[in-house]
C-alpha cells in the first residue's frame, strides 16, 4: 500500500529510502575505475576478490558492476 504522503506530494516513490536503483548510483572516479577493472576481469573470465573495511563502498561497486553486466553480455 502506498503511503498517503506519496500521492499527496506527487512523489513517484517514498522519499529518503536507502534503496537506490543500480542505474542511479553515483560513483567517484576511484570507484568508476575499479568497476572498469572488474568489467575487464569478467570479460576475461578471471577470478577476483573484493575486500575492504566496512563502509568503503564494496556493495556500491558490486551494484555498479551488476548494472553493467547486461552490457558486457552484448559486447
Amino acid at each position: 500500500m502506498t503511503p498517503a504522503y506519496v500521492t499527496h506530494f506527487g512523489f513517484s516513490e517514498a522519499p529518503f529510502s536507502k534503496e537506490i536503483a543500480d542505474a542511479d548510483l553515483w560513483l567517484p572516479a576511484s570507484k568508476t575505475s575499479l568497476v572498469e577493472e572488474l568489467c575487464e576481469a569478467v570479460r576475461e573470465r578471471q577470478s577476483v576478490m573484493l575486500v575492504g573495511e566496512p563502509g568503503v563502498g564494496k556493495t556500491c561497486v558490486l551494484r555498479a558492476l551488476r548494472h553493467r553486466l547486461p552490457l558486457l553480455r552484448q559486447g
